[in-house]
């Protein structure tokens, strides 16, 4: 291209890159749970007329805008065409095969039009507090205790709420107000920025989307490969040990092969599906291990098509990563969470400044907790605690952050206002962090009671736990070494086993979240830095001595 449509292309990019902020920014200003106003679990996109990723907005989730490199294209191929849809028309549906893996997260797609025909959709993806079934336990067995499943359909029609679907909603979840408001969210949130993309359109006076489409999409390959063709050539493998269930670990094997400017991803060898809700699907899996992949080699692209071009994911059928209809899936991130990890760690050898050690928010540590107050009025909470991350090649590991689901530590007031449960702690874990030339990020320890006063139609409130890395150590990269492990108590009881729990009004629940694994050897972190960690209380002493092999007073060291 010229000079000028190289600055065209730039300046229009940041216009879409600005409509899906805009979409992102009205969606949680007009949505009604703390699910998406707090933990931030939710994504935003803008496709093509194909249904081709363009653009997502600053904040998403990868899993979700991973999940529209598929979900969209199927949508229109095998239930919707283009050209059946109409103004007004806006799609929905959270089927877990053709959408994010589990029935809470609900897409909803608006077209945008020009001269009667579709050029764009907008797509909003939240997680909602609830959408029935057993309240995202673990336990289930079947797809059919999780919930209800909209496939494919039209939330609006011609602009008219389909009345019948809504009030289904309605009838099949706790907080309905919530979950209906949240959808209404959505379908203001994608219809402003369907008029935003008419807009634009109108102002340049095109008839579509696909000459900027194309360069954009063409543009973001060819960077992807020329990143792929800087890993060597080669055959790269990792296996994880995942905590048992039904009385024997998981395995989760990865080989990835290098070829050029190619890269294959497959995951031959890993455990069968299970009757647990731990299994993922592959559109979870693809999304996940794609974004491992760019986070690695090329993290400033845009997250558009044109990234998964030169890239290839498979997993056998039935296996715990490429599960079959109908097995259970709703706590597909047990298990899909991990898969970043196996990327970062097969691929550390040749790469080690450009991936993390093995983190401790990893399985996502989020719960959900509900029942009623002393007045019947339902409660229903969604909240994260999240552990450490794990330390790079240059630089410490963050403290308590999401990865990779990108979601936010839930505010205590807020907790304690949605819910009648008490904090009686939230602090960072001294000596949780992988030692390590540079040290992983710290976990945090986090215990909550049951207020008196709370009810539920049993006497008590449910309470589904969910957390991981009990068991099996979480790996360092280049000699940095593992962090403390995780450890779920109730009633100051270790449990160690993510679940859905009854837990009556003066009971108590903690969360120790692991931190991160550490990057370099331990004897090669800077004294200075030794000396920073012990007096600001992130690592002991003791340990100090042990692992980085100093004395053990802060000040006798410096």
């Amino acid at each position: 291209m010229s000079a000028q449509s190289s600055i065209d292309l730039e300046v229009l990019s940041r216009r879409l890159a600005g409509i899906a902020d805009e979409v992102a920014t009205a969606l949680v200003r007009t949505s009604f749970s703390m699910i998406v106003r707090d933990a931030h679990d939710y994504s935003c996109a803008i496709c093509d007329a194909q249904g081709r990723m363009l653009m997502q907005a600053s904040h998403g989730n990868p899993s979700h805008v991973g999940a529209l490199y598929t979900t969209l294209k199927n949508i229109l191929k095998d239930y919707h065409p283009v050209d059946t849809l109409k103004p007004g028309d806006v799609l929905v549906t959270n089927d877990p095969w053709i959408g994010n893996g589990h029935l809470p997260d609900v897409f909803v797609i608006t077209p945008a039009f020009c001269e009667g025909r579709v050029v764009a959709f907008v797509v909003s993806i939240v997680h909602h507090m609830d959408f029935g079934g057993r309240l995202s336990t673990p336990e289930a067995r079947e797809i059919y205790e999780e919930g209800l499943r909209l496939p494919p359909q039209k939330l609006l029609k011609e602009g008219k709420e389909n009345a019948e679907l809504f009030e289904m909603i309605r009838w099949n979840v706790r907080v309905a107000d919530k979950v209906i408001g949240d959808i209404r969210a959505q379908v203001t949130a994608t219809h402003l920025g369907a008029k935003r993309i008419e807009g634009v359109l109108e102002e340049r006076g095109w008839n579509d989307l696909d000459s900027l489409g194309e360069e954009l999409l063409d543009r973001t390959e060819a960077a992807m490969r020329n990143a792929i063709r800087a890993v060597p050539d080669g055959h790269y493998e990792y296996e994880m040990l995942v905590d048992q269930h039904r009385g024997e670990d998981i395995i989760i094997r990865l080989g990835i092969d290098v070829m050029g400017d190619e890269m294959h991803l497959d995951y031959t060898g890993t455990t069968a599906q299970i009757d647990r809700a731990i299994n993922v699907v592959f559109n979870y899996t693809n999304a996940h291990t794609i974004y491992a992949v760019k986070c690695a080699l090329a993290r400033n692209l845009p997250s558009n098509e044109g990234c998964i071009r030169p890239i290839k994911v498979t997993a056998p059928l039935g296996t715990i990563v490429n599960a079959e209809f109908p097995i259970s899936v709703n706590q597909r991130a047990q298990i899909g969470h991990l898969l970043p990890e196996l990327v970062f760690q097969a691929l550390s050898p040749v790469i080690a400044d450009q991936v993390i050690a093995g983190s401790g928010s990893t399985p996502l540590w989020s719960h959900v907790i509900s029942g009623a107050f002393a007045d019947k009025r339902p409660f229903l909470v969604y909240f994260g605690m999240q552990g450490g991350l794990g330390a790079r090649g240059h630089t410490d590991g963050v403290t308590c952050l999401s990865f990779p689901a990108n979601v936010a530590n839930t505010p205590i007031e807020v907790l304690e206002q949605e819910a009648p449960l008490i904090c009686e702690e939230k602090a960072l874990a001294t000596d949780s962090g992988g030692p390590g030339r540079f040290r992983g990020g710290l976990g945090q320890d986090f215990t909550i009671r049951v207020r008196d006063g709370a009810a539920a139609p049993h006497g008590r409130v449910t309470a589904t736990l969910r957390g991981g890395r009990y068991e099996h150590d979480i790996p360092g990269i280049v000699g940095g070494q593992a962090p403390r492990n995780g450890e779920l108590l109730v009633n100051d009881e270790v449990i160690n086993k993510s679940g859905q729990y009854l837990l009556e009004a003066g009971e108590a629940v903690t969360f120790r979240t692991p931190g991160g694994g550490g990057a370099g050897p331990p004897v090669e972190r800077d004294r200075d830095l030794v000396v920073r960690d012990v007096r600001e209380g992130y690592v002991s002493e003791d340990r100090a001595a042990v692992d980085y092999g100093g004395p053990a007073d802060a000040d006798a060291t410096e």
